[in-house]
């Protein structure tokens, strides 16, 4: 496959876009050292697959079909930086619907670099999961070889970060042995049930995880009710945000358009992740929200204002 990245294009440093030889529209994202690509034929709903991997100028890049959206990552966010709080029912819907494609991969394996950035929300509601074949480990990851367990770490922790605002690499939280914010004490929708199913998510012991993605997204789901947005509430919710930024493109430094498909790993620097390592020493937590008038359900109670935690 010969693929040419456009000139106007990059999402970050390590995620561009690109066109092959037929003119079909990709994206590229770098290979981590010592990663060992796999290419799947799946064709299960949610799942974007790994098409091939491309040396560009000396370096490897994983190729998968570009997919519309606007990744969790840029979601939570866009929510965060407006002081504004995370839907339960909308983060949980995404989780949830990711952890369900995974597991309609034939033959199942296991991703090991799920991360914000590579759950991907379309306009429709839908998701969608990058990074099949090609993982790109960051601080949702646990150490450890790819797991099925892992990847339920994984899921567990985007979910505490996106409704705790916790900046902080979850695999120092295992080795440390550091205790979590709980996000009932942090978000006015989280129930002490909730608390349950996530820590148990986290949990540093692999044997008291879930033991599979499909157990953690039926408990989640049986102790959200009526509280879990619908596939239909998801695109509202997101078509809400985009209205706010649609006269507006974010762009970065250099001018280039900022496209909606984020890294991976968080897209984290190495300052990021000085930062983060004294995240855990800190007591402030949490976000401060205000008007959730653009949601589709208000929230049950009056948020408290609250400081993010880093």
């Amino acid at each position: 496959m010969r693929v040419t990245l456009l000139p106007v294009g990059a999402f970050s440093s390590r995620t561009w876009r690109g066109r092959d030889e037929t003119g079909r529209e990709a994206v590229l994202r770098e290979v981590p050292e010592g990663t060992t690509p796999w290419r799947s034929n799946t064709t299960a709903k949610g799942i974007v697959p790994l098409r091939e991997v491309v040396s560009i100028e000396g370096r490897r890049y994983g190729v998968w079909d570009l997919f519309p959206a606007e990744s969790l990552q840029e979601v939570v966010e866009r929510l965060l930086e407006a002081g504004d709080v995370v839907p339960l029912g909308f983060v949980s819907r995404v989780v949830i619907d990711a952890a369900r494609a995974l597991v309609a991969i034939t033959p199942m394996r296991a991703h090991g670099g799920l991360s914000d950035g590579s759950l991907l929300i379309a306009t429709n509601g839908g998701v969608a999961v990058m990074d099949s074949g090609c993982p790109r480990p960051g601080r949702f990851t646990p150490s450890g070889a790819p797991s099925f367990v892992n990847d339920v770490f994984a899921l567990g922790a985007v979910l505490h970060a996106a409704l705790t605002g916790f900046g902080g690499m979850y695999a120092d939280a295992m080795t440390k042995g550091l205790q979590l914010p709980s996000p009932s004490q942090l978000h006015d929708e989280c129930t002490p049930a909730v608390d349950d199913v996530m820590q148990r998510a986290v949990a540093r012991n692999v044997e008291q995880r879930h033991p599979d993605l499909a157990l953690f997204a039926d408990e989640l789901e049986a102790v959200l009710g009526d509280q879990l947005f619908s596939v239909a509430q998801v695109a509202q919710f997101v078509a809400g945000l985009m209205l706010l930024v649609e006269a507006a493109p974010a762009t970065g430094a250099d001018g280039r358009v900022v496209l909606a498909v984020s890294d991976a790993d968080g897209g984290e620097t190495e300052e990021d992740e000085e930062e983060d390592a004294g995240a855990w020493a800190r007591d402030d937590a949490g976000s401060t929200p205000i008007d959730a008038g653009a949601k589709p359900r208000p929230l049950k109670k009056k948020p408290t204002k609250r400081k993010r935690h880093r």
